[in-house]
């Protein structure tokens, strides 16, 4: 492994680690002191706008809200889903796989393991969004 690959190899481990590590931190923030985190204040904002309707009777107002929540994370959802599908289907070309790799690799190794490495971390990344978007709590 040259110097320029192990170089690269430990800049992506080292992306990889912050971002898990950040988010683990989120979630224990979210959890031990929520309305630190602007996630904690949304779902606090949230649970007074649905006491605030339920309280005032307004049934047409929480009914279409709820509509465009639902569409909202579908759509990011289905987003997360087709970038994901879609980048797994140009690593997994044959015949295509080293030009993708060689054009959109500028200042890297040109190693096919780590290029394979980099584009399963994204879409991982991706089906992680994916599943957070519709657990809305669990972020």
């Amino acid at each position: 492994m040259s110097t320029i690959s192990l170089y690269e190899t430990i800049l992506v481990i080292s992306t990889a680690a912050v971002f898990f590590v950040y988010h683990l931190h989120l979630y224990l923030k979210v959890h031990r002191a929520p309305l630190t985190t602007a996630i904690g204040i949304t779902n606090h904002a949230r649970h007074m706008w649905v006491e605030g309707t339920i309280r005032d009777n307004r049934d047409i107002l929480a009914v279409q809200t709820l509509r465009n929540q639902v569409m909202a994370a579908t759509f990011l959802a289905s987003t997360a889903i087709l970038i994901s599908l879609g980048s797994f289907s140009a690593a997994f070309r044959p015949g295509v796989f080293m030009e993708v790799s060689h054009a959109l690799n500028l200042l890297g190794t040109k190693t096919e393991t780590l290029w394979m490495f980099k584009l399963m971390l994204l879409g991982i990344l991706f089906y992680i969004a994916w599943i957070a978007r519709r657990n809305q709590r669990w972020i």
